[in-house]
């Protein structure tokens, strides 16, 4: 899976799951960071 696959599985997960705890919010935010910083 790419980085970008991952951030949309992860944004999916946080948009329908009531229990997805804040690792996964944490994971997402540094995904984005990394590509915005390192990809762009």
């Amino acid at each position: 899976m790419n980085i970008h696959e991952a951030i949309r599985h992860n944004e999916a997960i946080i948009a329908g799951s009531d229990k997805k705890g804040q690792s996964i919010d944490r994971e997402t935010f540094l995904l984005k960071l990394i590509v915005s910083e390192l990809l762009d």
